[in-house]
């Protein structure tokens, strides 16, 4: 498909190396097919000459500037995409996204807020809503949300069951086996993926102190995350995740060189100086599994640079380490606690810009 993506671009290219929606097509095939994220924005910039209000050349240089962490380049464009079209809800999640990504979270609030204004059923800005408040803290504030017939069982961003996820941090870990269990079952029967949900009813599991259920939940999620990385193509951009998962799996397991393995593999083919946006999420993973190995040596670095960046759909917090089981292993360990007691956290806007 990429192949042919690039045939019937430059077939364009060839016939008018002008025309604006050929330079789209072209970058949208940099950006997605090779994670060329420079060569994509020159593409959607000379787009942009040709079509210059368009709200889908603007979304996307919005898109591939987050990417390469030019996050107040992003947010102008963001900006721009709601001035144009003020009932535009995906520019508002964007927008919220990014400041979430920022850890700027009264202004991810207040987007989100906009976009609930207009449609106060809308799935993705109420899961963003709920993120933002896990990342501050504060679990009351998520209730009502819950209770908003426009709430879907995943959280945007992380795939996760938002109910799910609020009944793990609140340490309900019955609840939380429920409803992982009656996700996982209902991916399962509509053949869509599974992993993540997996991970996390492990995680509840064994938080629960039922290690044989988790046992079988990390098999079950290891089988499946090895099946699906024979589907996608070798050392590929998805493979990233996917190696970063089983990594977790396999710490859930116990069993550390697999799970360093498969997390190092991730790391590697999504590295943070080429995706400052997504490259930090699999290191996050990493510490997650030297945190489910006790590991706090190895962990506690990684997670004091990454309390210190911006990134991803939903960058760690001091609240977020306080709240998440993953860091119970290494939970007691005294410079665990001295970043769980940060108060704030580093937002540099202009990080990793040109």
């Amino acid at each position: 498909r990429l192949a042919a993506a690039k045939d019937s671009a430059d077939r364009a290219l060839a016939l008018d190396p002008n025309l604006p929606e050929t330079h789209l097509a072209l970058g949208y095939y940099l950006y997605y097919g090779h994670r060329d994220f420079t060569g994509g924005l020159a593409e959607f910039q000379q787009a942009e000459k040709g079509l210059p209000n368009k709200v889908d050349v603007i979304e996307a240089i919005g898109r591939i500037q987050r990417r390469l962490g030019h996050w107040e380049e992003a947010i102008v464009a963001m900006r721009r995409i709601i001035e144009l079209d003020p009932r535009d809800l995906n520019a508002y999640n964007n927008l919220a996204l990014t400041y979430r990504a920022l850890r700027r979270f009264p202004e991810a609030v207040a987007t989100v807020d906009r976009a609930l204004a207009w449609q106060p059923a809308d799935t993705d800005a109420l899961g963003l809503k709920a993120s933002i408040f896990w990342a501050t803290g504060d679990l009351q504030a998520v209730e009502p949300l819950l209770a908003n017939p426009g709430i879907e069982p995943r959280t945007p961003g992380t795939g996760a069951s938002t109910r799910g996820v609020q009944a793990l941090f609140q340490r309900r870990y019955a609840a939380a086996i429920e409803i992982f269990s009656n996700a996982v079952a209902a991916d399962a029967k509509r053949g869509g993926p599974t992993d993540y949900e997996k991970l996390l009813l492990g995680l509840s599991q064994q938080s629960a102190g039922d290690v044989a259920a988790a046992r079988v939940t990390y098999q079950s999620a290891v089988q499946g995350m090895r099946r699906d990385l024979e589907r996608v193509v070798r050392d590929s951009y998805p493979a990233a995740a996917l190696h970063a998962f089983l990594g977790r799996a396999y710490a859930g397991l116990g069993e550390a060189a697999s799970a360093i393995a498969e997390e190092q593999k991730g790391m590697a083919l999504r590295p943070t100086w080429k995706d400052p946006f997504e490259g930090p999420e699999i290191e996050e993973t990493m510490a997650n599994v030297y945190a489910l190995l006790g590991d706090a040596d190895h962990a506690i670095p990684i997670l004091k640079r990454l309390l210190q960046i911006p990134y991803g759909f939903a960058p760690l917090t001091p609240a977020l380490l306080r709240l998440d089981p993953v860091w119970d292993p290494i939970r007691n360990d005294p410079r665990f606690q001295e970043l769980v007691a940060e108060k704030k956290t580093v937002n540099r806007s202009a990080a990793n810009d040109d």
